[in-house]
């Protein structure tokens, strides 16, 4: 354990500087405001196409039960959410610093668009300056629980893609979307697993930066050095990772929860299974490193409203649904409390 210390403690300028570089540079911030733009212009757009008045009686139909379940039903899947990775850790870190830390990892994701990577970065520095913890130990405890909420996320894209087979909608343009974007995240999934668990692939990719950029990033190579012994470690704890597994499969269904609900409330009928579909696209179009703030806002609404209207709904119920599910439900408040934990953690210093 100690070493894995020392290797945080040393590598922490080199690791921050480049973040910083990365993400802090005139020209991001100007393709991250511009992209920005184009997302909010998008989702007005969509939300234009929409009849004012049949809009606001399908969000009245919905009514404030739904939306109240749907609130609790969002915060119980972070808790779990923040759980799994709290077990990850066996007490390293406080329940409480997890919970913050995952809060400002969600508004990192959001205000830096790039993909998970904002937020682990996030997430690894904040558990390394709260809770002491080396670089290469939470960055490890970061990928393994990656990892196991990526299993249960497969097994939800994987029911969403019967239920298009079955139904027969693949030859469908929405259906078409959607399994190329179920297949284009597996791809996207695999690559993340080879990347970030193989100690040769990992390898390769520190070499190639380092002939690229003609630096010393030995301080970096000996982070990825107690990363990948950190991984390995965990990896071998069978009892901990199933237990990791159990609890991010509460955590994805708590999550999934608000869209049924909501789907429910404004369609009785509704297919279970078409309801899971419409939430894994949602999640990819989020995951997707597009580089838009807000999760992709705009491009994400627009391929939910999309499907939910190929799966038999109206425009206006179907911006319905995305408006409250997305961006109420979901991105509000992950905006309000992201902010409300990084104040706490600023404040706490």
């Amino acid at each position: 354990m100690s070493g894995l210390r020392r290797g945080g403690v040393d590598g922490e300028s080199t690791l921050e500087g480049e973040l910083l570089a990365g993400l802090g540079t005139l020209k991001a911030r100007v393709t991250t405001a511009v992209l920005g733009m184009a997302g909010l212009a998008a989702l007005v757009l969509l939300f234009r196409e929409a009849d004012p008045q049949l809009l606001a009686d399908a969000v009245s139909r919905i009514g404030w039960r739904p939306v109240l379940l749907s609130l609790l039903s969002f915060h119980a899947g972070f808790l779990l959410y923040t759980l799994g990775w709290y077990v990850l850790l066996e007490g390293r870190l406080s329940f409480r610093d997890a919970y913050l830390i995952s809060w400002v990892g969600t508004l990192a994701s959001l205000i830096i668009p790039a993909g998970p990577l904002s937020a682990d970065a996030t997430r690894t520095y904040l558990a390394h300056k709260r809770g002491g913890l080396g670089i290469g130990e939470a960055a490890s405890s970061i990928t393994a629980h990656r990892i196991t909420m990526l299993m249960p996320f497969v097994v939800y894209v994987g029911g969403g893609s019967a239920y298009l087979l079955l139904s027969g909608m693949e030859g469908s343009e929405a259906g078409a979307r959607a399994l190329m974007l179920a297949g284009a995240s597996g791809v996207l999934v695999i690559f993340g697993l080879l990347a970030t668990t193989s100690e040769r692939v990992l390898g390769g990719i520190l070499r190639l930066a380092e002939r690229l950029t003609r630096r010393d990033i030995s301080a970096v190579r000996a982070i990825a050095d107690d990363y990948l012994e950190g991984y390995a470690r965990l990896r071998e704890n069978l009892p901990l990772m199933v237990k990791v597994v159990a609890i991010s499969l509460g955590g994805w269904l708590m999550d999934m929860m608000p869209i049924l609900i909501l789907l429910h409330a404004l369609k009785p009928d509704f297919p279970l299974l078409a309801g899971v579909l419409v939430y894994s696209v949602n999640i990819i179009m989020l995951r997707l490193p597009l580089g838009i703030p807000g999760g992709n806002l705009g491009l994400r609404e627009w391929a939910s409203v999309g499907l939910l209207e190929a799966l038999g709904l109206t425009r206006e119920m179907a911006a319905a649904v995305t408006l409250v599910a997305s961006d109420v439900i979901a991105l509000l408040n992950q905006l309000t409390f992201g902010l409300l934990a990084y104040l706490i953690v600023l404040k706490e210093g």
